[in-house]
């Protein structure tokens, strides 16, 4: 079975080759996503190469308001990576969380709130709402 974020780059099989992934995502990520490197590699590395999607842009001016929620204590999916996802979204809310992963199903009444009002009536919360 091939993993499908597999499809999306070509993982390099060597060692040294892992390591310069590693050494350049320290840069971009230094908290968290050089170890993408190490678990990507050992599901993907020295697959077929055919089938990859190279990234590319999306025009999402016809999508909906989108709420993105984040805990900012998150440090599987930090607090950058969401606010820098919902900036890309045109008319997108960031919500904010005092919590790690997994706000809402960890049970914070005031995400809940906030994602059930959007997901019923559409509304977003105001900026900058932080949920303690």
């Amino acid at each position: 079975m091939r993993i499908p974020t597999c499809a999306d780059f070509p993982y390099p099989g060597d060692y040294r080759a892992v390591l310069a992934v590693e050494s350049s995502l320290r840069t971009v990520a230094p908290r968290l996503g050089w170890r993408q490197a190490w678990i990507w590699a050992m599901a993907c590395a020295r697959l077929p190469g055919n089938g990859t999607f190279p990234p590319h842009r999306r025009d999402f001016t016809a999508v909906p308001p989108v709420l993105v929620v984040g805990g900012v204590h998150d440090d599987n999916t930090p607090p950058e990576w969401g606010r820098h996802l919902a900036a890309q979204l045109p008319r997108a809310r960031y919500l904010a969380a005092d919590g790690d992963h997994a706000v809402y199903v960890d049970g914070n009444t005031c995400v809940r709130a906030h994602v059930h009002r959007y997901l019923t009536t559409g509304l977003l919360p105001p900026e900058n709402t932080f949920c303690a």
